[in-house]
């Protein structure tokens, strides 16, 4: 469940934990179909979140677990087959299918796997004289099986939180639809009683997180302005005085 459906939820208790303290100036608001179905609601949630959460964390779990059977599978079985035969049966049909680890994983390995035992099930006799325990593709099978389940046990975990989140979004929305209904007959009963309506307001908001209150617009607040000084002016360069021209003496 996400932190901010974590919050509705509890803004649901805080609503009713409201109605039942205030229920002697409410009078029979308790008894509606709103406050049954917010109830409800608040009861469906626990269980769904509780399958998310369960869910998210398996999930999370079996992934790590694949990953370690992924590698067993590779490591334990299929590596020392694969070895074996590159000095030892080279040539032979199916070498390639023998020899090949690749750089894959899952599905893709176990498939990989399955087909490395086969094409050796032919050659078991001279593995199993080299000291490969009498079963061993047996054992690469049941490993390539054990990873194809859980790769099943994940999928059908991820199913199961992708049905758990669309239920508590649908509930959630149940509840916001209740609590609408029941805030409008709150209005009308309380109707100039400031101090409930107040405390009916904040048991029903939704925060930003726990224990917050929702932010009231702020109000900007002005820079200063540093004034900008006139540039200073220079004056332009005086012009060149003229030059008198040379006076002819006359004899």
């Amino acid at each position: 469940m996400q932190n901010l459906q974590r919050y509705v939820v509890q803004s649901f208790r805080r609503a009713q934990t409201y109605l039942d303290d205030n229920v002697s100036l409410l009078g029979a608001i308790n008894t509606t179909e709103e406050r049954k179905t917010l109830d409800e609601v608040v009861t469906l949630l626990d269980g769904h979140t509780l399958t998310l959460d369960t869910a998210k964390l398996e999930t999370v779990g079996e992934t790590s677990r694949k990953a370690q059977l992924d590698a067993d599978l590779r490591d334990i079985h299929m590596r020392p087959v694969a070895t074996f035969a590159k000095a030892k049966l080279r040539g032979v049909p199916n070498f390639k299918a023998m020899t090949t680890l690749g750089k894959f994983n899952g599905a893709r390995r176990a498939a990989a796997a399955r087909a490395m035992a086969q094409a050796a099930t032919p050659y078991a006799a001279q593995f199993i004289a080299a000291q490969f325990p009498a079963d061993f593709l047996d054992q690469m099978t049941k490993a390539a099986d054990a990873v194809d389940g859980s790769i099943d046990i994940r999928s059908r975990k991820s199913i199961a939180r992708v049905g758990a989140r669309d239920a508590v979004a649908s509930q959630i929305q149940r509840g916001r639809d209740a609590v609408g209904a029941l805030s409008g007959v709150v209005l009308k009963l309380l109707a100039g009683n400031s101090q409930l309506l107040t405390e009916w307001n904040f048991a029903k908001r939704v925060p930003l997180k726990p224990g917050a209150a929702t932010p009231a617009a702020s109000t900007p607040v002005p820079l200063p302005v540093t004034p900008i000084a006139p540039a200073p002016i220079t004056p332009a360069p005086a012009a060149p005085a003229a030059v008198a021209a040379p006076q002819l003496k006359i004899a």
